[in-house]
């Protein structure tokens, strides 16, 4: 499952959109691979276990990792634990 929005982010005085990105990948299985363009994007593991592959690494994460997606890199992420793994990416637009 995949689903996408853009937020209004409203800190103090000042306004941003962001781009927010909601990934779950079922267990066993690969998801579909994403690419970040004209933006870093910051991935925040929400439940669960499993790796994401970008450039040429491999990134064992678990429930409260993040990580940093650099521009113009195409990522995916695998479940690797008995349960769903659901993650969040985040960007400014």
């Amino acid at each position: 499952m995949q689903d996408e929005d853009e937020v209004l982010v409203r800190v103090g005085s000042s306004e941003r959109i962001e781009y927010c990105r909601m990934v779950s990948v079922e267990v066993g299985e690969k998801g579909m691979p994403f690419r970040v363009e004209g933006r870093y994007e910051v991935v925040v593991v929400q439940n669960g276990e499993g790796r994401i592959t970008y450039k040429d690494r491999v990134s064992d994460v678990h429930k409260g990792d993040r990580v940093t997606i650099p521009s113009g890199v195409s990522y995916t992420v695998r479940s690797e634990s008995e349960i769903n793994v659901l993650i969040f990416g985040v960007s400014d637009k």
